[in-house]
């Protein structure tokens, strides 16, 4: 009996030869999967079209193939901007907002249909995530803390010394008193 491994190599090359998923590399195939991704399909819907590859075949390929990494990366940032797109038609989108019923005497009034409003905040909230997942410097929340150096960062500890003394000798000369003429402006 053929081990797993050989039994899966098998099945690869019985649909490669009866014409099943291709699971052969080409640049042709691999542009047609990164344009169907930026235009915000997912690699799943993609993938279960029998014309296309499995996703485990994809992801081999990104593993094997710089060239696709670097297109694959570039079609998921626009497959965030193709979701964003969707939020924005879902947002504007209030058809089914409202539903409309009967009273018991015939007289129709409309209400707000809560279920379609709070499925369509959830397809939203999903998308906002998804979209700050595939390209964070655009869509995620900016945790950054940017820190900026001191001038006195660089500075020669000497002089930080002598500063420091300076400043704790003015403090003092403050808590005693105005300074004479003579002292005004002399560092000790």
């Amino acid at each position: 009996m053929p081990s797993i491994g050989q039994q899966s190599l098998q099945r690869r090359t019985e649909c490669e030869v009866s014409g099943g998923r291709p699971s052969k590399y080409s640049a042709k195939l691999a542009t047609e999967i990164c344009d169907l991704l930026a235009q915000g399909q997912s690699l799943r819907e993609i993938c279960r079209n029998e014309a296309m590859p499995t996703d485990r075949t994809v992801h081999r390929w990104i593993e094997a193939k710089e060239d696709f990494r670097q297109q694959y990366a570039r079609a998921r940032e626009a497959q965030a901007d193709a979701i964003f797109d969707e939020i924005l038609e879902i947002v504007d989108d209030g058809t089914n907002d409202w539903v409309e019923r009967t009273n018991s005497d015939g007289s129709k009034y409309t209400v707000v249909d809560h279920e379609h409003v709070s499925r369509s905040k959830l397809r939203v909230d999903a998308r906002k995530w998804i979209a700050a997942k595939l390209a964070p410097k655009k869509y995620g929340d900016e945790k950054t803390i940017n820190i900026k150096k001191s001038p006195l960062d660089d500075a020669d500890p000497s002089v930080l010394a002598r500063l420091a003394d300076v400043l704790e000798q003015s403090e003092s000369g403050a808590q005693e008193g105005p300074v004479s003429g003579d002292e005004a402006g002399t560092v000790h």
